[in-house]
């Protein structure tokens, strides 16, 4: 064999070579991406108005479930049930209880509600998944809102709370220095810029550090506990109820930079 056609050969090979790793990053990529992949689910139940008969009743739930994975370290099941759990917390203790609730009251043709529970993922990795849900209810008067963060471990298959992942003595060092953003919680009559104010800032920091003594991580999930938090790439979204004046909905959503945490 000549010196050029064993060099063509082993080119040949290197370049087979490369192609089948090239296929196999591609084959692993598209695998993993599958496995972290998330569908909207939506439950609803609805009841027309029929004047003088029955009332209106409408509810419907929007919330985020994995698609199956290969991956022998996740039980996707639990993970798609805890991230129910919460969807349904408004309702019952667990989505299954909420569902008896709900499909109890539209039984009741005196029960009116309307209301829509929606969700934004504030980070989606291979080790978590974070959000916020929304509550819109109306039951005839003045509407109600509520939006609450929920962050899963994937692996663990549990909830990530505040004692879990954050020094509280380091969160209310940056909550001092009014080194954060608002997520939810300022109106029109309250900006902002008020947030950021002495007095607002001393509230916000007694106010979280008294919630999160009082806060339990154990049993159903609670939508109203200061243990509940958001993760995203930038910040840890702090939650904690305040009522009395500078919130209109009673609580509020801060975005501590993750950068300012030691």
């Amino acid at each position: 064999m000549s010196k050029r056609r064993c060099i063509e050969k082993i080119f040949l090979g290197i370049i087979i070579v490369l192609i089948i790793s090239l296929v196999f990053i591609v084959s692993n990529s598209t695998r993993n991406k599958r496995d972290l992949q998330v569908r909207n689910d939506v439950y609803s139940i609805e009841r027309e108005k029929i004047e003088g008969v029955q009332e209106a009743y409408n509810v419907t739930i929007n919330y985020p479930q994995f698609d199956s994975t290969d991956k022998a370290d996740i039980d996707i099941d639990r993970v798609n049930a805890l991230i129910k759990d919460a969807a349904f917390s408004m309702y019952g203790k667990t989505s299954v209880d909420a569902i008896v609730v709900l499909e109890e009251e539209l039984q009741d043709s005196h029960s009116f509600e309307g209301s829509l529970i929606d969700y934004d993922i504030l980070q989606l990795e291979k080790d978590y998944i974070s959000m916020v849900f929304t509550i819109d209810y109306c039951v005839g008067g003045p509407s109600y809102m509520h939006q609450y963060p929920v962050t899963i471990d994937i692996k663990k298959g549990e909830y990530i709370y505040f004692n879990d992942s954050v020094d509280l003595n380091e969160v209310l060092k940056v909550l001092r220095s009014g080194s954060f953003e608002v997520y939810a919680g300022t109106y029109s009559e309250f900006t902002d810029e008020d947030a950021h104010g002495q007095d607002a800032i001393s509230r916000f920091a007694e106010t979280f550090e008294e919630q999160i003594s009082k806060s339990i991580m154990k049993g159903s999930f609670d939508r109203f506990s200061s243990q509940n938090i958001g993760i995203d790439e930038q910040y840890i979204y702090i939650f904690f109820p305040l009522e009395e004046g500078i919130s209109f909905h009673g609580y509020y959503i801060l975005c501590v930079p993750r950068n300012l945490l030691d």
